[in-house]
């Protein structure tokens, strides 16, 4: 595996890290030191480059691609006519805290309290704009880039030059009980992030000078309160969909112990025949270009996976993962199955999504 054609390249957590914070007061910073969600870890960001605008172009290369490449903030194909590219642009993605100024008022260290109030606010900015790159659709907010399960929403086998193909379906079948893995070449080749050329705007802590008063209907009374408003500004951007393969439709029902099985049963989907699939459908020039091949998947699965393992080789201690990363807090794992491809365990991969059927 290439871990790292080019280490100068920084992902969305090295930006959020690096960014210049002298002048915002600790009490209104973001500290986002020991920031620790996976997907931030990896991805890594470029800087919008069409002149004059914050827009992102990629522009088609002159040898032919098997693959279109598609401008998934506006939903259709470009073509595969030599030299179109594809456009997309930063989302603003925000959070808000309401605090009672009562309530900071009477605290010996009112700034402290608030500071201790936002943090949750802050935290969950991350969650997020995390949860953006697998999930934001367009189409419920036109402001929004596509994410990675709106671009990849159908699966079919027959043809190679569209999207389905790098859709795998693993069989389940029970409504909006299932969840997905992701195998990602992250790179400029691949699947990358972008932000605006203002770096500044990437994230904007907005502390509240003045208290909105608000009446309060059930007290019959007029509270104050401090909107304190937290913003991030970057997007996603596919320069080439087989970069990426969805293994959808791994269903949530198969994690407990009755379905887990054994070599004679069970329903449990085989997760290391899956991950080779996936893999097969990544063309291999895509894995060598990028600067990191990783898998995504949420904590119940890998734990599934680890049991239904243990399950078929009658061995209580077997796991399919080894932790790989500096400290214990790391969410990255070495698949011991597959050598070389490490696994990020991300809780923003949901258990509720819906089957995604063949299209």
């Amino acid at each position: 595996m290439v871990e790292a054609i080019n280490s100068t390249v920084p992902t969305l957590a090295d930006l959020l890290r690096e960014r210049d914070t002298d002048n915002i007061p600790d009490s209104e910073r973001i500290d986002l030191s020991t920031i620790s969600m996976p997907l931030f870890e990896d991805i890594p960001m470029f800087m919008c480059n069409d002149k004059n605008s914050d827009t992102y172009v990629t522009p088609r290369t002159l040898e032919a691609q098997d693959a279109d490449f598609v401008d998934y903030n506006d939903g259709y194909l470009i073509g595969t006519t030599r030299g179109d590219s594809t456009r997309s642009t930063p989302s603003k993605i925000g959070n808000a805290n309401q605090i009672s100024k009562d309530l900071c008022d009477s605290m010996a260290n009112g700034k402290e309290y608030r500071h201790r109030q936002n943090m949750g606010a802050k935290q969950g900015l991350t969650q997020k704009v995390a949860t953006s790159f697998f999930y934001s659709n367009k189409s419920e907010d036109s402001r929004a880039f596509k994410g990675l399960a709106e671009i990849f929403n159908h699966h079919q086998t027959a043809n190679r030059n569209e999207i389905g193909y790098n859709v795998i379906d693993a069989g389940g079948a029970t409504g909006n009980a299932q969840t997905s893995i992701y195998v990602l070449a992250l790179g400029v080749a691949g699947i990358h992030g972008i932000h605006s050329k203002d770096s500044k705007s990437i994230i904007v802590e907005d502390i509240a000078k003045e208290a909105v008063p608000i009446k309060n209907v059930a007290l019959n009374k007029v509270e104050k309160f401090y909107f304190d408003t937290f913003s991030m500004n970057v997007g996603l951007h596919v320069a080439d969909w087989r970069a990426s393969c969805r293994i959808c439709n791994i269903d949530a029902n198969w994690f407990s112990t009755a379905n887990l099985g054994d070599a004679d049963g069970g329903n449990m989907c085989d997760i290391d025949d899956l991950l080779l699939q996936a893999l097969g459908k990544i063309p291999q020039i895509l894995i060598n270009q990028s600067l990191k091949l990783r898998v995504f998947m949420n904590k119940d699965v890998a734990n599934a996976w680890t049991r239904y393992t243990r399950a078929l080789s009658k061995n209580t201690t077997l796991s399919v993962l080894d932790h790989a990363g500096a400290n214990a807090a790391d969410t990255i794992y070495s698949c011991k199955s597959i050598p070389g491809i490490q696994v990020r365990i991300d809780d923003c991969l949901r258990l509720n999504e819906d089957v995604v059927l063949e299209g």
